[in-house]
C-alpha cells in the first residue's frame, strides 16, 4: 500500500517543504532544542491500513519528518509513540486542532504516560510553522498544486 493513499500524505509533504521554506536552519535546529523529542506516528486509515512517520526533533541539527518501514527497528530510541487517525493526523498538521485537543477527546493515543506533555511540545512546532507562515500565501501544512 502507497503512502499516497493516506489523505495526510499530501499534506505531510507540503508541511515538510514549508519548513525547509518559512524556517531559517537556526530556526529550525533552534526547534531541535526546544523539542527535544523524537515521534513516531502510526496513522491508520478508515480500512484499517496504517503508515508510520517518524518526526525527529531530537537527534540532528534539523527537524526530519520521513516514512517508517514496517521492517525499522528504531522504535527503542522514539521518546513518543502516537497512534491516531489519518484525517486527524491531517488536522494536526493543519492546525485545525491541537494535538492536546485530540488527546483531551480521546482521538490521539500515546503509549507513554508522558504523552500529553510531548503533544504540548509538538504543538509549540506547529505554532512555530504557522507563524513563520502566515501572511505568505502558505496554508500550514496545505501542499501547493
Amino acid at each position: 500500500m502507497s503512502i499516497n493513499t493516506f489523505e495526510s500524505s499530501q499534506v505531510v509533504f507540503g508541511w515538510k517543504e514549508q519548513l525547509q521554506t518559512f524556517l531559517s536552519s537556526k530556526q529550525r535546529q533552534d526547534l531541535v532544542r526546544t523539542i527535544d523529542a523524537m515521534y513516531m506516528f502510526n496513522v491508520r486509515e478508515r480500512d484499517g491500513n496504517v503508515e508510520t512517520w517518524l518526526l525527529d526533533c531530537k537527534t540532528g541539527p534539523d527537524v526530519i519528518l520521513s516514512p517508517i518501514k514496517k521492517s525499522w527497528t528504531g522504535s527503542n530510541i522514539v521518546d513518543v509513540t502516537v497512534e491516531i487517525r489519518d484525517f486527524d493526523f491531517k488536522d494536526l498538521l493543519q492546525r485545525k486542532v491541537s494535538g492536546q485537543d485530540l488527546f483531551i477527546m480521546g482521538q490521539i493515543t500515546t503509549k507513554e504516560r508522558e504523552g500529553l506533555g510531548y503533544l504540548m511540545r509538538l504543538d509549540a512546532l506547529l505554532k512555530s510553522l504557522a507563524k513563520a507562515t502566515s501572511g505568505k500565501g502558505a496554508g500550514l501544512g496545505k501542499p501547493k498544486l
